[in-house]
């Protein structure tokens, strides 16, 4: 009997564990099917984080391309690597001032790209006056006009043309002149001219101011900045044309404008106080009024001007530009499209001017040689402080090439 009750009990045993098989197996399977799902999670969160990490390097290269440009640094190829992950940037140069900057970022087998096309003008630079007061054509010195340098010696004063000459009744030249050899010199016999002379067989190139500098100024400015301290001004920033009214006093803080015209009333005053530029396509009429530098530093004022074409605004066809003169006119003017003059009554001009003619009437001309160790921009490069413009940005978020 004990041994018929052990037989039962076993088949007992034997029939539960038969039953309980089938449910160890379930269990089993959502157990792998679980860990299979977790490590699936798992390695598509870490793919999600390296995607991610590798997009932050490609952005990070396109920094990094941007500082180096900034620095006056143009390359072809960039790399860069980082504890998780490498990048590398390509540099193209699309034209004067536009680059296509491409940079990829990796981590582990991953790959993701950025691409981008900026805009980069060299707003911070200050062009070199060599030659003083000077001309692509002919100047003509009214009488009793002075031309000679700032500092103890002055006489540093720079006469440069491309033609002719003229120098009016009691007039006093200290410096260099440089005419053209077969337009000539022509001094008054009531006047002076002390220094050398120099009849010049080849042409000077006074080349236009950079397009680019006049768009990056029109998307970019500091036009809507300007205030009025006495009296009022008419500002449209429709036609960008800027009229400061009889006895106005108008402040420009430092930066960049642009107009396509620009006019002082008589007694007015256009004051400026820092590094700025103005870019102007059409006429200057500032004769009757004053323009006030308060750093006195003609390298921080700059007047650039050229008849471009603003697409709705169209320019003159023979722009001309008028100026006047006064004890803080410390500015230089680049203008190699205008007809320039210089037109007061025995007040002083401080700096210096480059025009496609020059006239000078009655006035006081006193070069700054500092300006000399003024350098241009070099070629396809980005100097001083840019400004920088971003046109497109094309960002590959699932690793295909970007365009």
């Amino acid at each position: 009997m004990t041994e018929s009750v052990r037989t039962n009990r076993r088949h007992q045993c034997g029939f539960a564990l038969t039953e309980l098989l089938p449910y160890v197996a379930a269990v089993l399977v959502v157990v792998s099917g679980l860990w299979l799902l977790s490590s699936g999670d798992d390695e598509r969160v870490r793919a999600e984080r390296d995607a991610e990490r590798a997009l932050a390097l490609a952005r990070a290269g396109i920094t990094r391309a941007v500082d180096a440009l900034d620095r006056g640094e143009p390359f072809e190829v960039l790399r860069g690597e980082e504890a998780d992950g490498a990048f590398r940037v390509a540099s193209t140069l699309l034209d004067r001032g536009r680059y296509r900057i491409e940079s990829v970022g990796v981590v582990g087998d991953i790959q993701r790209r950025t691409s981008v096309v900026v805009q980069a003008e060299p707003t911070g630079h200050r062009r070199a006056y060599r030659h003083g007061f000077a001309s692509a054509e002919s100047i003509e010195v009214g009488d009793d006009t002075i031309v000679d340098s700032c500092g103890a010696a002055a006489d540093h004063g720079r006469l440069t043309a491309n033609a002719a000459i003229y120098v009016g009744a009691n007039a006093v030249i200290r410096g260099v002149v440089r005419a053209s050899a077969r337009d000539g010199f022509y001094l008054d016999e009531s006047s002076r001219h002390i220094g050398e002379h120099i009849a010049s067989e080849a042409a000077i190139a006074f080349a236009p101011p950079a397009e680019a500098e006049f768009d990056a100024a029109l998307r970019d400015n500091r036009n809507d900045d300007i205030r009025a301290t006495r009296g009022t001004f008419r500002y449209d920033p429709d036609a960008l044309t800027l009229a400061v009214d009889r006895g106005a006093v108008v402040e420009l803080p430092a930066g960049v404008f642009l107009f396509s015209s620009l006019r002082l009333a008589a007694d007015s005053w256009l004051v400026v106080g820092g590094e700025t530029k103005v870019y102007v396509t059409g006429e200057i009429d500032c004769s009757a009024g004053t323009i006030i530098n308060r750093t006195l530093d003609a390298r921080n004022l700059e007047i650039i001007a050229y008849p471009y074409d603003l697409g709705s605004i169209s320019p003159p066809s023979e722009p001309a530009a008028r100026l006047g003169g006064g004890p803080a006119s410390a500015l230089t003017v680049y203008a190699p499209g205008h007809e320039v003059t210089l037109r007061d009554n025995g007040t002083t001009f401080y700096g210096a001017v480059t025009a496609k003619r020059l006239k000078v009437r009655h006035m006081h001309l006193r070069f700054d040689p500092s300006l000399e160790l003024a350098a241009p921009p070099a070629p396809n490069a980005l100097v001083g402080r840019p400004h920088h413009v971003e046109l497109e940005r094309h960002e590959d978020a699932s690793g295909a090439a970007a365009p």
